[in-house]
């Protein structure tokens, strides 16, 4: 009994996670848009990888990290503060290809774009960061195709099928129905920080 109370609990936090991460994807795509500064939005992400990454290492690495002598830190695997550094450098770099390139040289810019995506994917995967080159490409594919919000919910749910080669999960869905639900205006900025403060 204890057991499936267990296996229920752990697939309900699963599925909500499932759920978080493209919303963390597609909200980092629009603050990113928005944002004054990309540099410092970038730096600032980059503080909380650098407080985070102990913290989530001792939460789910700590026996392996000892044995291993690393401890306070797992290098196996980093949280998802990696993953959306990794994917804001890489928008960057895609914004000064299509600002430098897309009116003079389209084929040569979408090449350069493309080994960026490529270069991003594989150093996520590589760094063994939560959720590696699937968060790079959602990331992305937000980025790319946020003039248009249908548009960008098929292809996210394109890619998580192409990622995965599952069918979209109840969880899935129901991000991508609060994304359609977005009308692309602020809202409160009140306690924002405490959102971040929170995961660490």
């Amino acid at each position: 009994m204890m057991n499936e109370g267990r296996f229920w609990v752990e697939w309900v936090f699963l599925d909500v996670g499932t759920m978080a991460f493209p919303l963390f994807c597609f909200l980092f795509a629009e603050g990113f848009y928005y944002t004054k500064s990309r540099k410092r939005y970038l730096v600032f992400l980059l503080v909380f990888v650098l407080i985070s990454e102990p913290v989530f290492d001792i939460g789910f690495f700590v026996e392996v990290s000892k044995e291993k002598g690393t401890f306070l830190f797992y290098f196996g695997y980093q949280n998802v503060f990696f993953t959306l550094f990794l994917g804001g450098v890489a928008l960057c770099f895609i914004q000064h290809i299509q600002k430098n390139y897309s009116r003079t040289n389209l084929l040569f810019s979408a090449f350069l774009q493309i080994a960026v995506v490529l270069a991003a994917a594989v150093a996520a995967d590589w760094v063994r960061c939560d959720y590696a080159s699937r968060g790079i490409l959602y990331l992305v594919g937000f980025w790319l195709f946020r003039e248009n919000r249908m548009l960008q919910v098929l292809v996210f749910l394109s890619l998580y099928l192409f990622t995965t080669l599952n069918r979209p999960t109840v969880f899935v869905l129901a991000a991508a129905m609060l994304m359609l639900l977005y009308n692309g205006k602020r809202g409160s900025s009140k306690g924002k920080y405490v959102f971040y403060w929170f995961y660490p």
